[in-house]
């Protein structure tokens, strides 16, 4: 009884007020409602172990599934209390804008990395209000109500600095991209294991250093002590680590920076990153990280042999925050990349990127396969993933897989560099599924890429001239009649193969 009259005192009075001021056709039910659900189910989900069928009833408001949460006097008391908080912190427009930044870092503040950062108008409209978003609300209302404080403070954004970064990292990557990979099947586990967090006797960093157990969250917790250890050994360090976590295209995953070996560098590596990405040209930010050494990350194979992605537009994320053993070749080469650019003469960004490629072409490097990717953008595209059948036999994908057109990257290069459509057209290249990626000129002649250069296969019609096959180098192959053309001392496979095809048409 004395529940009962004070929740129909509160329904009346306060809570009424908070909730008017999200009504939706002059009514509050639908917003109430949605809250009340959100708190129901997430009780539940802390308490239980996953049960379709009981969380259908609990969304579907059965009054037996709601009373089997509520008989637990706790979980009312924690309703009650959730609800009285929001009316004391009144606009959680302004609650959450001094909590979140949407992109990039603010000090004291955390990135949620999305247009809407007031979790509460999410829940109450039911638009974005993922896992995620629910575990993060779920977490500050038990801070704030275990803490008994109304405003945000730097203990609760450290706090829920950690429980984002793992969030973010329970995922699940689908080619190119990283996807989400919250399951309400483990949601019981990983709100036990945040619980941990809650512990507001210890400050999270410190927390993180005394030997504490959440295993839902497998080696990402292992990045969070990572991290932890070096704040805890210096303080002034706290900011360029936030200050990374908080880029857009690391997203709290910041392991690829070798952070213990560059501790020194960290504010550098911020300031770096945040003036290189997202507004540079891809194409040089991917010829001057190659500078320093190749960093594909290898995302499985198809009929032509293994797929390597370079990065380009907002998937970067999927490069620089890459886990596990395919990030070994990112994680030796970033770092470089950050210490190169800073010590590359210019200040714009593009003349700093460009002096790291003119460096690298300027030591007469060997013509391989990262020579020619420097030299030449025209190898790359505005999708840069590459099914690797060799160095010089490989396809740029048009899409993930071969179900989509591709073509040879040196075939493209020469196409361009051609610049006459009436002698070949770059889209006239293009191959599907296991089709060779040869450059078709009109005449109908046909230049494949191979390994030991250009193999050259001509109609009945045409023929070489002597001179051109002195001049070039160009030699018979003994088992078809087709003609290899290879490099000279003075031109790469692209000249060589630029200056045959003008000579052949001339």
């Amino acid at each position: 009884p004395d529940i009962k009259s004070e929740f129909a005192k509160k329904i009346d009075g306060s809570w009424t007020e908070f909730f008017w001021d999200y009504k939706e056709n002059d009514l509050i039910d639908k917003p109430f409602l949605r809250f009340f659900i959100f708190i129901t189910e997430m009780l539940y989900h802390s308490q239980n172990q996953f049960n379709e069928s009981e969380v259908e009833k609990i969304l579907k408001l059965d009054f037996e599934a709601l009373e089997r949460v509520y008989t637990v006097e706790d979980n009312l008391k924690f309703l009650f209390a959730s609800l009285d908080l929001l009316t004391r912190i009144n606009s959680t427009g302004n609650f959450f804008a001094t909590q979140f930044t949407k992109n990039g870092y603010e000090k004291g503040k955390v990135a949620l990395f999305d247009e809407s950062i007031d979790l509460f108008l999410k829940c109450k409209t039911g638009i974005g209000f993922e896992q995620k978003e629910k575990i993060l609300f779920f977490f500050i209302l038990n801070y704030m109500i275990k803490t008994g404080k109304d405003k945000a403070d730097q203990d609760l954004s450290d706090r829920i600095r950690v429980v984002r970064n793992l969030l973010l990292r329970a995922r699940q990557r689908k080619n190119t991209d990283f996807l989400p990979d919250l399951r309400y099947v483990d949601l019981h586990e990983r709100l036990k294991d945040l619980n941990v967090l809650l512990n507001a006797k210890l400050d999270v960093y410190a927390l993180l250093g005394s030997d504490i157990k959440m295993a839902s969250f497998g080696d990402s917790l292992k990045l969070e002590i990572e991290k932890a250890a070096i704040i805890q050994t210096d303080l002034s360090l706290t900011e360029s680590i936030h200050s990374l976590e908080d880029h857009p295209y690391l997203r709290g995953s910041i392991h690829n920076l070798e952070l213990e070996l560059n501790k020194q560098n960290l504010a550098d590596f911020a300031a770096s990153l945040y003036r290189i990405w997202p507004s540079i040209n891809d194409s040089l930010i991917v010829r001057s990280m190659l500078s320093i050494g190749y960093y594909g990350i290898d995302i499985g194979l198809c009929a032509l042999g293994s797929r390597y992605y370079l990065g380009n537009n907002s998937k970067w994320h999927t490069i620089l925050s890459m886990t596990g053993s395919n990030a070994t070749r990112i994680k030796s080469v970033l770092p470089l990349f950050l210490k190169e650019f800073d010590l590359a003469q210019g200040s714009d960004v593009t003349v700093k990127l460009q002096f790291m490629i003119d460096k690298f072409l300027a030591s007469n490097p060997p013509k391989d396969y990262i020579y020619y990717f420097i030299k030449y953008p025209q190898m790359l595209s505005e999708n840069n993933l590459f099914a690797w059948v060799d160095d010089f036999a490989l396809r740029n994908l048009n899409k993930n897989s071969l179900l989509g057109y591709h073509i040879n990257p040196y075939v493209r290069t020469v196409a361009h560099l051609i610049k006459d459509d009436t002698i070949c057209k770059v889209g006239e290249c293009y191959g599907q599924y296991d089709e060779k990626s040869p450059i078709r000129l009109k005449n109908e002649v046909e230049i494949f890429s191979e390994t030991d250069g250009w193999r050259i296969h001509l109609p009945a019609n045409i023929v070489i001239a002597e001179a051109i096959k002195a001049s070039l180098n160009i030699v018979s192959l003994p088992d078809n009649q087709d003609f290899l053309l290879k490099e000279n001392t003075n031109q790469d496979r692209i000249e060589v193969a630029v200056e045959f095809i003008h000579n052949l048409v001339n």
